[in-house]
C-alpha cells in the first residue's frame, strides 16, 4: 500500500507517454515522479519542521533577560 501513489505517478507518466507517441527519456520520467510524489513532499517537511523544532530547543537554552522601569513626577513639596 505504500507504494501506490508512485505506482500510481507511473502508470500516469506511461500514459502520458502513449498519449504524446515520444518516448519519454527515464531520467527525465523519474524526474516527473518525484516532483509529483506527495511521500516525497510530506517527508521533505517533515525534515524541515524537525530541524525548526531543533532550533526552538536550543534557543530555550539561551535564557531570557527582563527589563522593567518605572518612573513618578509629583509636584508635593515633600516629594522633591
Amino acid at each position: 500500500m505504500k507504494y501506490l501513489p508512485c505506482r500510481l505517478a507511473i502508470f500516469s507518466l506511461f500514459s502520458l507517454c502513449q498519449l504524446h507517441a515520444s518516448p519519454l527519456p527515464l531520467n527525465e520520467a523519474i524526474e516527473i515522479v518525484k516532483a509529483q510524489n506527495l511521500e516525497i513532499k510530506a517527508s521533505t517537511l517533515s525534515t524541515q519542521s524537525a530541524q525548526r523544532d531543533i532550533k526552538a530547543a536550543q534557543g530555550a537554552q539561551y535564557g531570557s533577560l527582563n527589563f522593567t522601569q518605572t518612573a513618578t513626577r509629583s509636584n508635593d513639596a515633600g516629594n522633591v
